[in-house]
């Protein structure tokens, strides 16, 4: 399945800035994929939230895409149904979870 690639950048209360991609499926669910935690899903890129008490100040789509298995979208929404409970999975991908 091929997934947009989108390029958020968060800023802190100091005003530094970090920018990070995540990526949306063509049905617009979209996940930040974690290094050091459990990937996240969301309903739509407009859902994405920053870590911390950083702010979102930048969502831009880029040009860029990504092809993810089955077996890996899979694997990603039940290690993050895992972390964060059943109900941080989006609807339309709980069917991964059986």
């Amino acid at each position: 399945m091929e997934f947009k690639v989108w390029e958020i950048t968060a800023e802190n209360e100091n005003g530094d800035q970090h920018t990070w991609d995540v990526f949306e499926s063509p049905t617009g669910e979209t996940v930040d994929v974690g290094e050091l935690h459990a990937d996240q899903w969301y309903d739509s890129v407009d859902d994405v939230e920053a870590y911390g008490l950083d702010n979102i100040v930048s969502c831009k789509a880029t040009d860029r895409t990504c092809v993810w298995s089955e077996p890996e979208i899979r694997h990603s929404v039940r290690k993050s149904a895992r972390s964060y409970g059943k109900d941080a999975i989006p609807e339309t991908l709980k069917r991964w979870l059986n």
